[in-house]
């Protein structure tokens, strides 16, 4: 029986042997699949930079994407557009590299050629996913037959900002009623807020379920905490708090407002109005919290930093995570608070808002496969 048990043991240690060896033979994932090679390696020649690096232009190879910046909320067919005005394209001569990688063999084995005629070429990668935790430093280049120069373009990130006048030309992937879409758009003006980030925050938040409720007991549609609801209190002290929802467990709590027993009568957070009100009144707290810490937001980045996109970040991670702890680690780590992985939840509610805030503001529709013809 011994000898069984022994014999059994040592199998299941060359197995799992094995499977580390497999493992650490197969190359890190990348959105596209899983085979990269870092363009840094010593061991691999730089072929692709012996011709003359230029941007993409439409005087020699114009590139350009669908969606036209990164999406880090949802699987999305994406698109690669070039454009030449003197040579035939050839879809081999391009290079796609992912955080500093060479992913052009997962490129290659995803593609769809979608349109090609002699200066024209679309290219379609199906349920593209990148996430919001990512770098997602992405660059595509061309290498012209003609003359070896390199063309290149890089794909950018979502950008969005707090008192930017953005509004909101669709919800993809959520459908939202037109009327809603305007209360939170009407009311995030009145407050100098970017419409669109608040329609995203509340995406992130709750997906639009204004009886949703987290395993922090925060409420509503934007998921305001017993805590930060003492904040908005102070300006609103004639809305009611229900005290219920700080002693019942959170399945019990969401049974209840499931099926009314504690409703929009009771607490304000289950109010759509209030909530969007509510919501906005806690981020201009965050925001005047900031702004009177502008002193130690200048020693992590210095006087000459981006003050806009800066706070933004700063005010959206506060909602998810707290002021206090957020500002422990602009303390303790600088610039780089972003990175730690004390508050890595937050990084993604950053990245997560800031795409949905970016792609709510575009107008609808993958349309270059469909207008392909019409080169």
């Amino acid at each position: 029986m011994r000898g069984k048990v022994y014999k059994n043991c040592i199998s299941l240690i060359h197995l799992g042997v094995a499977l580390g060896l497999l493992c650490s033979c197969a190359g890190p994932m990348n959105p596209f699949s899983s085979d990269t090679k870092n363009i840094f390696s010593k061991n691999k020649g730089l072929s692709i930079w012996e011709g003359e690096r230029k941007p993409a232009t439409a005087t020699g190879v114009d590139i350009s994407f669908y969606p036209k910046k990164q999406n880090w909320h949802e699987s999305h067919d994406f698109y690669i557009i070039l454009e030449s005005d003197f040579e035939i394209l050839n879809h081999n001569n391009i290079k796609l590299f992912w955080n500093h990688k060479d992913i052009t063999p997962s490129l290659n084995n995803v593609k769809e050629i979608v349109y090609q005629n002699k200066n024209n070429l679309i290219i379609k990668v199906k349920g593209l996913r990148l996430l919001a935790n990512n770098e997602n430093d992405i660059h595509l280049y061309y290498v012209s037959s003609k003359d070896k120069s390199v063309y290149g373009r890089k794909y950018d990130h979502p950008t969005c900002e707090i008192s930017e006048q953005a509004y909101v030309y669709n919800t993809s992937p959520f459908n939202v009623k037109e009327s809603f879409i305007k209360l939170v758009e009407k009311e995030s003006v009145k407050k100098g807020i970017n419409p669109s980030m608040m329609t995203a925050l509340i995406a992130q938040e709750s997906g639009f379920d204004a009886k949703s409720v987290s395993h922090a007991k925060a409420i509503g549609l934007t998921q305001v905490t017993n805590l930060a609801s003492h904040h908005v209190l102070k300006k609103h002290q004639n809305w009611k708090a229900d005290r219920r929802i700080k002693k019942l467990p959170v399945p019990i709590l969401r049974t209840m407002i499931k099926i009314g027993k504690i409703s929009k009568k009771h607490d304000w957070r289950l109010d759509k109005r209030k909530s969007v009100q509510g919501g906005l009144e806690y981020i201009k707290y965050l925001e005047r919290y900031w702004n009177g810490n502008i002193d130690l937001i200048e020693r992590a980045y210095g006087t000459n930093f981006d003050k806009e996109k800066i706070l933004t970040e700063l005010i959206l991670a506060s909602y998810n995570s707290g002021p206090y702890r957020i500002k422990m680690r602009l303390i303790r780590d600088g610039k780089l608070w972003a990175r730690s992985k004390v508050i890595k939840e937050a990084k993604n509610y950053i990245g997560k808002v800031k795409s949905f805030c970016y792609h709510f503001n575009q107008n609808k529709g993958g349309f270059y496969e469909n207008q392909a013809s019409n080169f």
